[in-house]
This record gives structure tokens, C-alpha cells and sequence, in this order.
């Protein structure tokens, strides 16, 4: 009973050290690929410490469920590699204890972390997820913070462009100063300069004033418009009005409302699949499939409404859809000698004949099997022709609709099987990254390391091309979202069974072993 606490204490320790170590800097590498992406639009805009911590905080739980397949797979092979380099594998099988038996706490373990991920990825992360995008919309929406420079014009003001020669150091007095006003829209017709002025706020910063002494207001006004019957406007030139004044002090107010960190409503980010649980998800594919079937319908009967259609099955169909063959404009001939579909039109009636009958002679366009011969043969054609380009006229908003909503339920359905498939790849990846430290015998960061960045872009590089060959119907969408694990999950037996018989990979004695018993193998064979 010691030996077995002592095996787990061996295994266990380490690997859940090693999976927060590695689950952190994961988390981080991909926060850092985030915060690279928007570095110009989150830096200078004063949004104050705990704003960017919640920011991180909300991406790096949104980062987790591709985390974690990454942190159990380079922790577990860290781990084993490092007991079978330090020979406590060895002394463990020594002592009679299977590789599975050693294998069986992480295994216990990475499964009670596979059913938290299912239900982090399913109902905290599509919340987080909502919290964060908005966060990120709100963050760039922002404008940056006022930072005058000297020198040079400072157009982040809305409807103003600022310049100043100098600034003291206490950033608030300005010497100086020109302001371009342009809140008529009207170009460089309002004008102020000031000898000196100060930067204050008011309301709690909802307000800017730019108190300015010593200064001119230059104005640029157009001469209204007279009526003037003798003569045309473009025999005129309109000279425009210039207006200067002086003053010793004036105060310019500024509303800085779009400086402000306002906070969109949550609701407007909830349309998305990757920001609903599993159940809204579950919830909105059987609506997807119930519009589906609605405007199929729909097809239908339009299609019943100008073909007749002998093999229609009308109990599939719902009740208030359920109809006759002969609707509307259909009139369906049974006699002794043939069976006619009568396609009425405004005036005409064109009468089709089946595939039985041999001559029907009528009274409005007869029509015969030799069809390059019928006297009436261009009317026919030419009533087919506006016939096919109504129903098609008809069928197409219900087609776009259909191929609409299809593509949006391939990606709820693939959201839904990726949020199992990334739990179950967790224990792809323990089985995968044990054995392979089992039989290289490397501990350290070295090897471990650089054989669990091939499997983790295998293991990606299938998920994207999987999710890619879902969404255009190439394979289906169960299949698309577990095809990582399809992939994967030959390798993690493959290395497990090899690690149950202890077989050295990296020794080329194991190679030549396997390649006499193949050759033996063919040779009895082939006797």
C-alpha cells in the first residue's frame, strides 16, 4: 500500500507543477500574440491599470481551451521523460509495476481536467468571451488621451486642431497658441491665437477649457444671399467678410465625451457561436434545421404548383401543407388513351404530353412527339422558357435563404463538437506525451519540448484544415471537428503499447529488430 501512495506521489507532484508552469506561459505566449496585434490601439488612451488586468484576464480564460491540450502534453512528457532518464521507470517495472499502473493517477487526473474543459469551453468561456470582445470594442472605440505636443498640430480634439509652441512644466500652461475651429465644417475660417493660456477640466472631466489671455479671433464669413432678379448669380463674384477682434482673457469649451470609456451592451456580442453556452448553441441548431425544412417545403410547393409530381410522399409534409397534386394551375387529364399535365397561362393552355401517349390533337397549341416538325413549335419552347424563369424567380429567395442559414449551422455544429473534441484531446495528449517520455528516457525542456511543438502543430494544423473541410462539405461537420483526434489517436496507441514493452526510440538496435521480424514475417508468407 506505500508503494502504490509513493508511485502516485512520484507521478503526480511533479506533472501538476510542470502543468501549471507550462498552462500559465501558454497563456501568456498567446496574450502577448493578442496584445501585439492591438498594441497602437490600446496604449495612450489612459485607460488605468485594472482595465488592461481585466482585458488580460477575460483573453487569457478565452485562450484556455487551446491551452490546455498544449499544457497536459508538455508537462506529461517532461514528466515521464524525466523519470525514465533518472532510471525510476525502470526501477518501478523492476519492481513489477505496468507502465499503465504508473500511467493510471495522471490518467484519473487529466480525465476529471477533460470534464472541467468540456464545461469551461461550453459555459465559461462563451461568457468570457462576450465580456472580452466587448471590452476590446469599448477599449478601441476610445479615443487616446490628450497629449499636446509642442511644435506641431494636435488634431485628437474632435472639430479642433491645436498647436503650441511651448509647454511649461507643469503640462498645463500653454505660450503661444493657435486653435483652428471646426465644428461648422466650413474649412480654416475660424482662427484664434493667444499670447499664453492653461488646460483645466470640469464635471469630473467632462469638459475641457482652454482658458487663453492676450489673443485675436480671425473670422472668415460669406455675405448673405439677396434676392436680385436683374441680375445671375454667376455673373457675380462673391467676396467673402473678414472679421477681426482682440481680447485679454476667453475661455474655450470643449465636450470630451468621446475620451470617455463608455460600455456597449453586452447583447450585441451574444450572435456569434463562440459566444454561446452549449445548450443556446444545441437551442439555435434546431431552429437552423426547422428554417430549413420550412423554405424546403416551400420549394415544394412551388414545384407542385407547376409540375406534377407522382411521387410526392405528403406525409413528411406538415398538415397545413398538405395538398392535392392538381393545385392552382395544375389540371391533371386522366382518359381511356393517355394522361395529359395541363399548364394553364393567361390565354393559353399547353398540353404536355406523357411518356405513353402518342398523338394528342388540341383545340389551343397541338403539340407531337416530333417537336422540330409542330407548326407550333416556337411557342412551345418559348412558354417552357417563361415558365422555368418563374419558378426559378419564385425558388431562388428560398434557396439563398437555405444555403444562408446552412452555412451558419455548419459553424454552430462544429462549435459544439470542438468544445468535446478539445476536452477529449486532453487525454490524447496525456497518452501521446507519456509514452513518448517514456521511451526517450529526456527530461528538461530540450527534446520534450521540441517533439511536443510538431504534435501541437499537427494537431492545429488538422483542426483548421478539418474546420475549413467542414464549411465547404468536403467531410462533415462531426467529422471536421474531431479530426485532430482521428489523426492523433493511432499515435497515442502506437507509442503506448510501445512504451508498455519498453522499446527504445532513439536506438537504432529497436529499428533493426523491427525490420528482421518484418522480413521473417514476408518469408513465411511467402512459402
Amino acid at each position: 500500500m506505500t508503494l502504490i501512495k509513493r508511485t502516485d506521489k512520484i507521478v503526480l507532484t511533479p506533472f501538476i507543477k510542470l502543468f501549471i508552469l507550462v498552462l500559465s506561459v501558454t497563456v501568456f505566449i498567446m496574450l502577448m500574440q493578442f496584445f501585439l496585434i492591438y498594441f497602437d490601439e490600446l496604449i495612450g488612451k489612459d485607460l488605468g491599470f485594472w482595465v488592461y488586468v481585466q482585458l488580460f484576464c477575460y483573453f487569457g480564460i478565452n485562450a484556455t481551451p487551446m491551452a490546455f491540450p498544449l499544457a497536459t502534453l508538455v508537462s506529461s512528457l517532461m514528466v515521464f521523460g524525466s523519470l525514465g532518464e533518472q532510471l525510476e521507470l525502470t526501477a518501478l517495472k523492476s519492481a513489477g509495476i505496468p507502465f499503465i499502473r504508473i500511467l493510471r493517477p495522471l490518467l484519473f487526473l487529466v480525465t476529471l481536467l477533460s470534464i472541467f474543459v468540456y464545461f469551461s469551453n461550453g459555459y465559461i468561456v462563451p461568457k468570457v468571451t462576450v465580456k472580452a470582445h466587448t471590452l476590446l470594442y469599448d477599449l478601441r472605440k476610445k479615443k487616446p488621451s490628450i497629449a499636446i505636443k509642442e511644435g506641431v498640430f494636435y488634431n485628437g480634439i474632435p472639430d479642433y486642431s491645436i498647436r503650441v509652441e511651448r509647454k511649461l512644466p507643469d503640462q498645463k500652461t500653454l505660450e503661444d497658441i493657435v486653435i483652428y475651429d471646426h465644428t461648422k465644417n466650413k474649412g480654416n475660417v475660424h482662427m484664434t491665437t493667444a499670447s499664453f493660456g492653461q488646460l483645466t477640466t470640469i464635471n469630473n472631466g467632462q469638459y475641457l477649457v482652454i482658458e487663453l489671455f492676450n489673443g485675436h479671433n480671425y473670422l472668415e464669413k460669406l455675405p448673405e444671399k439677396k434676392d436680385n432678379k436683374t441680375s445671375t448669380a454667376s455673373s457675380k463674384v462673391i467676396i467673402p467678410n473678414f472679421y477681426r477682434t482682440s481680447f485679454k482673457a476667453q475661455k474655450v469649451l470643449i465636450d470630451l465625451d468621446a475620451f470617455k470609456l463608455t460600455r456597449t451592451n453586452e447583447k450585441y456580442f451574444t450572435y456569434y457561436h463562440s459566444t454561446k453556452t452549449t445548450k443556446e448553441i444545441i437551442k439555435d441548431i434546431s431552429k437552423m434545421q426547422s428554417r430549413i425544412k420550412k423554405n424546403q417545403t416551400s420549394i415544394l410547393k412551388d414545384f407542385q404548383k407547376h409540375y406534377h409530381l407522382p411521387a410526392l410522399d405528403h406525409t413528411n409534409l406538415p398538415a397545413n401543407h398538405k395538398e392535392t397534386a392538381a393545385v392552382d394551375n395544375i389540371d391533371i387529364t386522366d382518359t381511356s388513351s393517355h394522361q395529359a399535365l395541363s399548364l394553364q397561362t393567361d390565354s393559353k393552355t399547353i398540353i404536355a404530353p406523357s411518356v405513353q401517349e402518342d398523338n394528342v390533337v388540341s383545340n389551343k397549341i397541338p403539340i407531337t412527339h416530333d417537336l422540330a416538325n409542330n407548326p407550333k413549335r416556337s411557342q412551345i419552347i418559348q412558354k417552357a422558357l417563361e415558365q422555368v424563369k418563374e419558378l426559378r424567380y419564385k425558388i431562388q429567395p428560398y434557396t439563398n435563404k437555405i444555403t444562408s442559414v446552412d452555412r451558419k449551422l455548419k459553424e454552430f455544429q462544429i462549435e459544439k463538437n470542438k468544445r468535446t473534441s478539445y476536452a477529449i484531446g486532453c487525454i490524447l495528449m496525456l497518452l501521446i506525451g507519456a509514452s513518448l517520455g517514456a521511451l526517450i528516457k529526456k527530461g528538461g525542456f530540450g527534446i520534450p519540448l521540441l517533439i511536443s511543438t510538431v504534435f501541437i502543430l499537427l494537431y492545429y494544423m488538422v483542426d483548421i484544415f478539418g474546420t475549413k473541410w467542414a464549411k465547404v462539405d468536403i467531410i462533415d461537420t462531426i467529422s471536421g471537428a474531431w479530426a485532430p483526434n482521428i489523426v492523433l489517436l493511432p499515435f497515442g496507441l502506437f507509442f503506448l503499447r510501445q512504451a508498455q514493452k519498453d522499446t527504445r526510440l532513439l536506438e537504432g538496435d529497436a529499428y533493426r529488430i523491427f525490420w528482421r521480424k518484418l522480413k521473417k514475417s514476408i518469408a513465411r508468407r511467402k512459402k
